[in-house]
């Protein structure tokens, strides 16, 4: 989560900036529209554009690098995820078995636990050894 909040406060800037040069790219293409005959007159059509492709690549360019950004938090915060994972399964699997591939006794139930009962005990017997079934009095 902390990668994903430093990657937003980034990703905001960047996009703030990349934003106000379009908004600049358009400015510059709507004034220039709207004053044609006089950017014709003076013959500053490539000057214009210029202008306006200037700003096109700034935002361009913003735009890519977030896209890289956001493309790198991803692929890490997977992986991390994803190793997290593999390391769990691993260490997880070196405590269930041993050196022969045998399960060890770290599976198997405590039947030594006061509140179990040995498998070949019928329910009258456990009820009668039960001191929640014995009588109060009351």
């Amino acid at each position: 989560m902390y990668l994903w909040d430093l990657y937003g406060t980034w990703s905001k800037q960047l996009t703030r900036r990349m934003l106000s040069a379009l908004g600049e790219g358009n400015s510059i293409a709507t004034e220039a529209l709207a004053h044609i005959r006089t950017v014709k007159a003076f013959a500053s059509e490539p000057l214009e554009k210029g202008m306006y492709e200037e700003t096109a690549k700034e935002a361009l360019r913003l735009g890519i690098k977030d896209s890289l950004g956001f493309g790198l938090t991803s692929a890490l915060t997977g992986y991390l995820d994803l190793g997290a994972g593999v390391l769990i399964l691993w260490y997880g699997g070196i405590l269930v078995l041993d050196d022969q591939g045998n399960m060890t006794s770290k599976v198997t139930p405590n039947t030594t636990h006061p509140n179990t009962t040995h498998p070949n005990t019928t329910l009258a017997q456990q009820s009668e050894s039960s001191s929640l079934f014995s009588s109060t009095g009351t």
